[in-house]
C-alpha cells in the first residue's frame, strides 16, 4: 500500500510537469500567432464565458432600468383598445395636452396611454392572446386608470367584476353628461349596472378609432388613482365643449 501511494504521487508530479509544459508550449504559440489569429484561438475557447458574461451585463441592464422606470409612478394610465394604430401620434398628443392643462411635471409623473393592444372579439393568434393576458395583468394590478374598448373588451372585464359603477363613482355634474350615453351590464345574479359609456360626442377618442368602431369608456375598480381616471373624462368633455364653442 505503500509503495501504490508512493507511485501515485509521482505520477501526479510528472501529470503537473506534463501540464507546465503544456502550458508553456501553448503560450509560446500563442505568441508567435497574428492578433487575428489570437482573437479566434480566444473565440474559441472562450466565447460561452464571453456569451454567459454578456447576458449577464445585458439582465443586470434590463433590470436596473426597470427599477428606474418604475420608479416614476404614472400621474394617469389610459388603455386604448383596438384603436387606429396609425393614430398613435395623435394619442401621446392628446396625453401631452392632458398634462399641460393640470400642470403635471412628466420627468416625474408620467402620462401614459397604450394603444399597441389589439384584441379581436375571436382572439386566438398568440398575439392576440399574449395582449389580452397582457391587459388583464395591467387591470388586476391597478396599473390602468381609464379602460377604452370595444364591446367585448368591456364585456370581459366588466363579467369579472373589475369595473366601476358609473352611477357610484362619478360626480354628479359628470354623471350628467354621459348618463344618456351608458352602457350597461347585467351580472349572473339579475342586477344591471352602469360600467361604461359610450365616447360618440368625444371626437378627441372617436378619431383614434375607425368609423366603424363605437369605443366605450370605463373606469378599473382596481385602479390605484381613480380620482385621475374621473379627471380624464372630464378634460375629454373639457375638449368636446371647447371644439363645440369654437
Amino acid at each position: 500500500l505503500h509503495v501504490r501511494s508512493r507511485r501515485q504521487r509521482q505520477m501526479c508530479i510528472r501529470d503537473r510537469l506534463m501540464m507546465k509544459d503544456e502550458i508553456r508550449a501553448q503560450k509560446e504559440r500563442v505568441k508567435q500567432m497574428s492578433r487575428w489569429e489570437r482573437f479566434k484561438y480566444f473565440w474559441y475557447y472562450q466565447w460561452k464565458w464571453v456569451a454567459l458574461a454578456v447576458a449577464v451585463i445585458a439582465f443586470l441592464c434590463y433590470l436596473g432600468f426597470t427599477i428606474y422606470k418604475n420608479s416614476f409612478e404614472e400621474y394617469v394610465y389610459v388603455a386604448l383598445v383596438n384603436c387606429d394604430i396609425t393614430k398613435s401620434q395623435q394619442s401621446q398628443e392628446l396625453m401631452e395636452g392632458y398634462a399641460a392643462s393640470r400642470n403635471v411635471d412628466t420627468s416625474q409623473t408620467p402620462v401614459s396611454i397604450n394603444t399597441k393592444l389589439s384584441i379581436p372579439e375571436e382572439a386566438t393568434g398568440a398575439l392576440s392572446v399574449a395582449n389580452s393576458q397582457t391587459l388583464q395583468a395591467y387591470i388586476e394590478t391597478g396599473d390602468y386608470d381609464v379602460l377604452i374598448g370595444n364591446t367585448w373588451i368591456i364585456d370581459g372585464f366588466a363579467s369579472q367584476g373589475y369595473l366601476c359603477d358609473l352611477k357610484a363613482q362619478l360626480p354628479a355634474d359628470l354623471y350628467e353628461k354621459v348618463k344618456d350615453r351608458l352602457y350597461e351590464f347585467t351580472y349572473d345574479n339579475g342586477e344591471t349596472y352602469a360600467i361604461g359609456f359610450y365616447a360618440d360626442d368625444l371626437p378627441a377618442i372617436t378619431s383614434l378609432y375607425t368609423e366603424d368602431s363605437r369605443p366605450i369608456i370605463a373606469l378599473p375598480a382596481s385602479s390605484k388613482s381613480l380620482d385621475v381616471g374621473i379627471d380624464f373624462i372630464r378634460y375629454l368633455y373639457e375638449l368636446a365643449d371647447n371644439k363645440t364653442e369654437s
